[in-house]
């Protein structure tokens, strides 16, 4: 089915499975708990809106703009996500499991304690994001942009990371073990208690282990 939509709606723990949205303004919306698992939603703008512990897995976004959200504890799980803006938004503890980004700017986004694990970014930014035990575990991250970003605490472990750009960010007891490097740039970044391959800081552009 397809969705009507006009700005500042309140459609608290609706339920939008399976559907098509596109072109749609859901500016300044309250949502809260709403289930989109399985939509796909295009060209549409949910900037401005509560969509705190939200559904959206399995679901599939193309152009879509989610500018100072409040989307806290919101699912993602097996998502494929294209081409789209979290610029300022809050994504504490939301769960991006097993997803599918590319092109997508989460710069000045708030992602505390954000689960990331077995996804797969290409192409996109968390530049100045606050992502404290932000979690990227068994994750590939390739041509990502993390410049000023607090990254302490967060884990990287088992992750390929390839063209990644930390420089000024806040690595401080970040978790690298195991993972593997090619052109990563980590120029004016907190290093202090982080770990690394073989928990010893590694050269830039080693692999699997320092050597």
């Amino acid at each position: 089915c397809r969705v009507e939509s006009r700005s500042g709606q309140t459609l608290t723990a609706a339920a939008l499975q399976r559907t098509q949205i596109q072109s749609a303004n859901f500016t300044h919306a309250v949502m809260n708990s709403a289930d989109f698992s399985r939509s796909t939603i295009s060209d549409t703008n949910f900037s401005y809106g509560r969509l705190r512990s939200s559904a959206f897995g399995n679901a599939r976004f193309e152009r879509v703009e989610f500018i100072e959200s409040l989307m806290s504890k919101s699912r993602f799980n097996r998502a494929v996500i294209n081409n789209t803006s979290f610029l300022h938004a809050s994504l504490e503890e939301a769960v991006f499991y097993n997803v599918k980004i590319k092109a997508v700017d989460f710069s000045h986004a708030n992602l505390n304690n954000s689960q990331f694990e077995r996804s797969q970014v290409t192409d996109s930014a968390f530049i100045s994001a606050t992502a404290k035990q932000l979690n990227f575990e068994d994750s590939v991250l390739e041509n990502v942009n993390f410049t000023g970003a607090d990254l302490s605490g967060a884990s990287f472990k088992n992750s390929e990371l390839v063209n990644v750009q930390f420089q000024n960010a806040d690595l401080s007891k970040a978790n690298f073990s195991d993972a593997n490097f090619i052109n990563v740039e980590v120029n004016g970044a907190d290093l202090s208690s982080t770990i690394w391959t073989d928990y010893k800081r590694c050269r830039l552009g080693s692999m699997g282990v320092c050597r």
